[in-house]
């Protein structure tokens, strides 16, 4: 029974240790302990309970927070360290620290290294030596053509030029210069910059990435901590923070990377992004090339300038970007879509990114001034980083552009349906030029023919463009037309319907085959009715002429004979008068 009480009672003991040593304590909703784990510091931060803090020190001048082989008490901690009363250029200090804790480990929020288990004679593979060669925002920015190629080993000869172009102009800048907040310095320790040189010179720029820079870009992930923790300790020196004296830090070389970018005026997004802050700007004017692909006009994502999202683009089958990636485009560039047809109204375009933001850093102290082997314990920083995925989609009906349809019918007895009528269609927008569907425009015009019951339908002209339709070669027809002027609707096919029509004109001549072959009782005329002389035809007005346009049919003898008998009859009548 002893035995049971006495292994219950360390089995509670035991449980009891464990909690206070794998969970954060909150004794009044502010306080927590540091928790150590395997070589790095966190912390359970009430005001950011989605997941555990990365911790660093503040002073290396004083004790680690964390239980050494002695079990010393590690005390709780609290909120608040340094503020402006205590540190000159307080506000500056702060911004540097951030970027520190944004660009060092966990969050890498530049790309400036790559974690990796051993890196004992470690060369990267194609596939990440590639990554390296896709340039940050930050450098885009600067360098606005490096974000409209796709660079790769395979491909470097057909973007060499622009590669060295890039050196070029790195090489040339003065030290003093700013380029979208990036010094000299600043664009020659990033990633791409080193990757872009051994591609340029050397035969196998893996090996020699792996000789030249592999210290300050491929670390364990304690060797990202550490470096990230010199960095800290470097700027605290800078700004005569107490109980610091690390300045200097060349043993630690992605350490000197974070803090040459932390005085880059390079600015960390402070607030929450929003996907309806980034808008798709797109001039949807697929035209026909002379290699019998379809290119677009200009598009761009537009963003605020704080966001420098990378985005990937998911596109329909056969459509891809003009001398770019397919999976990462820049905000605030514009880029030319290239199809190999001309896009459907429902197919679909997706574009989205993960965007990184932060608030300030934040501080904390021991809650109690508890000493250890005549040194107090260590302030500590942390920062919070959260990632929102922005995302937009449309379809390519959905876009600023409607399509217009021109047909032509013809009717009437007399009309040549085989004949040819010529349509202009005259657009307000001048600079419109190339193919869209099945109309050509020069300078906003498209000249073309139409047969009876023919058509041509324009797709995709640009919406609120005005419009109008002159028909020609159509003498002898009666047009009529619907439509014929207007205006271009988004998403709207606007149907124009000409009507051509002609018909024979009535004859002169009345049809003689009705007239009865005459009888006797209708050569008898009747003299005891009167006659009115203003009806009696004169012989002058009947003459060989008119007999001649007589028809010509076998009872034309009895028709001739007809008219003598009245003559007669007329003449007789005058002479009994």
């Amino acid at each position: 029974m002893k035995k049971l009480k006495r292994l219950i009672s360390g089995m509670i003991f035991l449980c009891m240790f464990i909690t206070l040593i794998s969970k954060s304590t909150f004794a009044d909703g502010t306080l927590c302990k540091i928790i150590f784990y395997d070589g790095i510091h966190y912390i359970e931060d009430p005001k950011n309970t989605q997941e555990d803090i990365v911790v660093y020190c503040m002073n290396n001048e004083l004790n680690w927070p964390h239980i050494t082989e002695n079990g010393q008490q590690i005390p709780d901690y609290v909120y608040g360290y340094l503020d402006s009363k205590d540190i000159q250029n307080y506000d500056e200090m702060i911004k540097n620290l951030k970027k520190i804790l944004f660009m060092g480990y966990p969050y890498n929020g530049m790309r400036l290294y790559e974690i990796i288990e051993d890196k004992d004679g470690y060369i990267p593979s194609e596939e990440e030596f590639n990554d390296m060669l896709k340039p940050d925002p930050i450098l885009v920015e600067a360098f606005p053509e490096l974000g409209h190629h796709k660079f790769t080993i395979d491909n470097f000869s057909e973007n060499k030029d622009v590669l060295l172009k890039f050196i070029y102009d790195v090489l040339m800048t003065k030290e003093t210069n700013i380029n979208s907040s990036l010094t000299k310095s600043d664009i020659m320790v990033n990633p791409f910059y080193k990757a872009v040189i051994c591609l340029i010179n050397f035969d196998n720029p893996l090996e020699a990435f792996a000789y030249m820079y592999s210290d300050s870009y491929y670390v364990t992930e304690e060797e990202a901590y550490n470096n990230t923790q010199s960095a800290i300790w470097k700027l605290m020196y800078d700004y005569g923070v107490p109980s610091n004296n690390l300045n200097d830090i060349s043993n630690y070389k992605l350490g000197e990377v974070f803090m040459q970018y932390a005085n880059s005026d390079f600015i960390i997004l402070a607030e929450e992004p929003l996907s309806d802050k980034i808008e798709v700007k797109s001039d949807f004017k697929f035209t026909q090339g002379s290699d019998g692909k379809w290119y677009s006009g200009n598009f761009r994502i537009e963003e605020p300038d704080e966001y420098n999202g990378m985005y990937i683009l998911d596109l329909p089958d056969g459509i891809s970007l003009m001398n770019g990636s397919v999976d990462n485009i820049y905000g605030n560039q514009d880029y030319v879509f290239v199809s190999d047809h001309m896009p459907e109204s429902d197919e679909e375009f997706r574009i989205w990114s993960n965007i990184m933001w932060a608030k300030e850093p934040s501080q904390y102290s021991p809650l109690k001034d508890i000493e250890y082997k005549g040194k107090r314990y260590q302030k500590m920083t942390g920062l919070y980083t959260n990632r929102t995925h922005l995302w937009t989609e449309f379809t390519y009906g959905d876009v600023s552009s409607g399509d217009l349809k021109v047909t032509n019918k013809v009717s009437g007895n007399a009309a040549d349906k085989t004949k040819e009528f010529t349509y202009t269609v005259i657009l307000s927008d001048k600079t419109i030029n190339g193919k869209y569907g099945e109309m050509e425009f020069k300078n906003g015009v498209s000249i073309f023919k139409l047969r009876d019951n023919e058509s041509k339908e324009a797709i995709g002209l640009p919406a609120n463009v005005e419009y109008e339709i002159i028909e020609s070669d159509n003498e002898e027809y009666q047009v009529t037309s619907s439509n014929s002027t207007g205006k271009i609707e988004a998403n709207q096919i606007i149907t124009v319907e000409f009507t051509n029509i002609k018909n024979l004109k009535p004859t002169q001549i009345p049809d003689l085959d009705p007239m009865p072959i005459p009888d006797e009782e209708a050569n008898i005329v009747d003299t005891n009715k009167p006659i009115n002389p203003s009806t009696i035809p004169n012989k002058e007005e009947i003459n060989q002429n008119t007999i001649d346009k007589l028809p010509n049919t076998g009872r034309s003898n009895f028709i001739l004979i007809g008219i003598l008998m009245i003559l007669s009859g007329v003449a007789i009548v005058k002479n009994k008068k």
